[in-house]
């Protein structure tokens, strides 16, 4: 299905509108992890996980395996509800997280298109940036007077790793069923 592509003014409402909702939705749910853990980047570590593993996995993540973002629950556990809410927060977030970023590409590939010489502007923790490859140099546009450079080298490549079994023998899915 071909996207409509909207006027500059709509696209950048929308990135408005969805990064508000990013940064009202990364409150709430640093709010509501507030009172299991003192780590003031567990609510972007958990939409960092969902954003790789999705929201599904990030939430059941949380439940079973709080340490992993830094979360510590009391012995006895938390609360149905507190859970169905962390869940509902974890779910809401990752889709704006994605919302933000696919508004902002959309602006940025109408962008590119009239210039191909235009720096590409990307979005991390719902801050825009720019990063420049030739100089090296990552620029938060609300911050502008802020670079962050990093050091670049060439990496020799050495190919894959051997992975055949030690003793020689072929790999195989065949299994014997005990017959």
């Amino acid at each position: 299905m071909a996207m409509d592509i909207l006027p500059a003014a709509q696209v950048q409402a929308r990135i408005d509108k969805a990064r508000q909702t990013y940064f009202d939705l990364k409150h709430q749910l640093e709010d509501a992890l507030r009172p299991f853990t003192a780590d003031p980047m567990a609510a972007l570590n958990i939409v960092a996980y969902a954003e790789e593993f999705g929201a599904d996995e990030a939430a059941m993540t949380l439940r079973q395996e709080p340490d992993r973002f830094g979360v510590t629950y009391p012995a006895a556990g938390i609360s149905e509800a507190t859970a169905i809410q962390l869940d509902n927060l974890v779910f809401d977030f990752a889709d704006a997280s994605r919302d933000l970023d696919f508004y902002t590409s959309m602006r940025e590939d109408a962008r590119q298109l009239a210039d191909p010489k235009h720096l590409r502007v990307m979005v991390h923790d719902g801050r825009e940036f720019t990063f420049g490859s030739c100089t090296k140099e990552w620029r938060y546009l609300d911050t502008p007077e802020l670079i962050y450079t990093f050091p670049m080298q060439r990496v020799e490549n050495r190919g894959a790793p051997d992975m055949s079994p030690e003793d020689g023998r072929a790999r195989t899915r065949r299994r014997s069923r005990g017959m």
